[in-house]
């Protein structure tokens, strides 16, 4: 008897025995989630965005200043978070990738804390499940990009603003207003959050003068360490990178809202990993549902919240995957209401239909699980992969031909990361928003690599193409050394062009903008059939004004042209509009005389003149006599 006794003593009550398998559940999710994040942290790339993120928050964590030194148009406040988690762990790819995962860790129990606080214990284990092996969540969640820590600190502000509207404590909703103002200083586009807390004070206070004193307290709370932080971190170029480009994206990138509408769809019914998220849809519907019958208010905060999201994305320029990650977390977060409430219908239903119908949504939840986990372990690295076979040829090669010291400009930033090379801080970002509003020149991009002398400049992305000046003073310095496609290209740079023994001095201007030094030829015998080599060597004064082309004429003793050449500098590749005030450029011209005319002496006329208007560059041309005596 007393053994009987003494065993009930130890047998846990029913209550205690579901938390306990609620936590064991929860732990065995997070070790799926962790072991799906793990095995991408040593990804080559997951989007190109990181890679700026991971060498901003490398020259903060250096010691430079963020909005001085660096160009970023987000708040600070990942940037701060990345340099943090390098103080801690070192400067790595990996590092910034960790910091991410624990807001993903975050993001976690902010969804099941929602869900719970809205419905059922069990309902905060099931958001858990939907969120943590959906593949774009576990993609984002080992990225070094802003999305998931942001979107945690958002959640867990919905969360307390919750707390608040079934509690009343404002202490609820300051924590509420404080935490999502963190969150807005990681990324701006959270504040589709607002909405549940400003529903919650409606329901609260409900009379005029207690909703605006709520509301005055709230905003309080969200303004002023949003303010602190932006105050302490050079305020006033934070407010023309962020609000300035801002406005000016608006201009750059037109509104295309029906595509906007179908990104949504697809992303739901089609999305990048060849799934269809229906399970979690009809979940969300179901969840509605039951949130209507018990918690009004809840079912509107959360309408609230995901009409919101879904009407900030539809209008938002320009829209790229990674920004609808934000729908995640409240369709998880119902979805996990959903799926409690669809099982007590599967469960207790009495009529036929409704068992079949609840059967039917789990059956459809299952197998979307199933695919969300084998997407998420199998197949998310192939339907992620951009290029990453020749980027890594392309890191390759960098390692193999340049030195540990040396810059590299490019958009393809991960490759310079991977090679461990150095990328000038003030160019690190070439992100298109910054292109397309006028905020990265063409000129800074030039000045950039006259500083830098990089020894290498990579067109990636296909964001350095859209700089036409800069990609054409590329190749008017640097010669292509590996094309691996139209759009993947490395330049390695020319040799500073040497004047030669054989030059004869002219120092000749040609126009207020550019000088000619001289000019050296290959002396052949002037013969029916030789080809005659003229090399000219320019100096720009100053930045030339216009598109200017070289002509070369090979005149016989009376004047006739027996051979020419009207091209622009080095065979079209160096055009003068992008020459810089103290550059000199070899121009070499080749000439087939096919006939001698009326014999020489030959001479050769060369000039400039304005691809535009035909107008010659004063003096009108140069007589360059091409005697014997010059060939011996």
């Amino acid at each position: 008897m007393a053994t009987d006794t003494q065993a009930d003593t130890y047998r846990p009550a029913p209550g205690r025995r579901s938390a306990l398998w609620r936590w064991l559940v929860v732990v065995a999710i997070l070790a799926l989630y962790t072991a799906l994040v793990v095995r991408g942290l040593d990804y080559y790339a997951w989007h190109d965005d990181e890679s700026v993120f991971a060498l901003t928050s490398k020259a903060v964590y250096e010691g430079h200043g963020l909005y001085r030194d660096i160009w970023f148009n987000y708040p600070p406040g990942f940037i701060q978070y990345l340099a943090l988690a390098h103080h801690l762990l070192g400067y790595s790819l990996t590092t910034a990738r960790l910091a991410v995962f624990v807001g993903g860790l975050v993001a976690l129990a902010a969804v099941g804390l929602l869900a719970r606080e809205q419905s059922r214990p069990w309902a905060g284990v099931a958001a858990i499940l939907m969120l943590a092996v959906m593949p774009h969540f576990v993609v984002l969640s080992t990225a070094a990009m802003t999305e998931v820590p942001a979107l945690a600190l958002a959640t867990l502000g919905v969360w307390l603003a919750v707390r608040y509207s079934q509690r009343g404590g404002l202490g609820w909703l300051l924590a509420s207003g404080a935490v999502l103002s963190v969150a807005l200083y990681f990324k701006p586009t959270m504040w589709p959050a607002l909405t549940v807390p400003g529903i919650a004070i409606l329901y609260v206070a409900r009379k005029p003068l207690r909703i605006l004193r709520h509301g005055l307290l709230f905003s309080c709370a969200l303004l002023i360490p949003f303010a602190i932080g932006v105050l302490l971190t050079n305020p006033t170029q934070f407010a023309h990178q962020f609000w300035v480009t801002y406005r000016q994206s608006q201009e750059a990138f037109p509104l295309e809202l029906w595509r906007n509408i179908r990104h949504q769809y697809q992303y739901l019914f089609a999305d990048n990993y060849r799934l269809q998220h229906i399970g979690l849809v009809l979940l969300d519907i179901v969840g509605f549902v039951a949130l209507w019958q018990k918690r009004r208010v809840s079912a509107v905060m959360m309408a609230g919240w995901l009409g919101v999201t879904l009407f900030a994305l539809i209008t938002h320029t320009p829209m790229y995957r990674h920004h609808q990650i934000v729908l995640l977390l409240p369709l998880s977060t119902v979805a996990g209401v959903g799926l409690v409430a669809t099982w007590h219908w599967f469960r207790s239903a009495r009529v036929p239909w409704h068992t079949y119908l609840a059967g039917a949504i789990l059956v459809a939840t299952f197998i979307e699980l199933k695919g969300d986990i084998w997407a998420a372990y199998a197949v998310i690295q192939a339907r992620e992969d951009d290029f990453i076979d020749v980027s890594r040829q392309a890191t390759d090669w960098l390692v193999a031909n340049t030195q540990p010291d040396d810059y590299v400009i490019t958009d393809g930033q991960i490759i310079a990361i991977r090679a461990n090379r150095e990328v000038p801080i003030n160019i690190a970002n070439t992100s298109r928003m910054r292109i397309y509003t006028g905020e990265l020149t063409d000129q800074q991009m030039i000045d950039a690599a006259r500083e830098y002398d990089p020894a290498a400049v990579i067109f990636w992305e296909k964001k350095l193409d859209s700089t036409d000046d800069f990609a054409a003073w590329v190749a008017c310095h640097y010669d292509l050394t590996v094309g691996y496609d139209e759009r993947h290209r490395v330049y390695a740079p020319r040799p500073v062009p040497q004047l030669p023994d054989t030059l004869q001095r002219l120092d000749q201007p040609i126009g207020a903008q550019i000088l000619l030094l001289g000019y050296a030829w290959n002396g052949v015998e002037l013969v029916a059939g030789a080809e005659l080599q003229l090399d000219l060597y320019w100096e720009a004064l100053e930045r030339p004004d216009s598109d200017y082309k070289v002509f070369v004429h090979i005149l016989d003793r009376e004047g006739n042209i027996i051979a020419q050449e009207d091209a622009r500098p080095r065979q079209w590749m160096c055009p003068t509009w992008v020459w810089q005030p103290g550059e000199r450029i070899e121009d070499s011209h080749v000439l087939a005389l096919d006939s001698l005319g009326t014999g020489g002496p030959f001479v050769a006329r060369i000039g400039l003149y304005d691809h535009y208007t035909g107008a010659r560059l004063a003096p009108d041309h140069i007589l360059i006599p091409l005697t014997p005596q010059e060939q011996e």
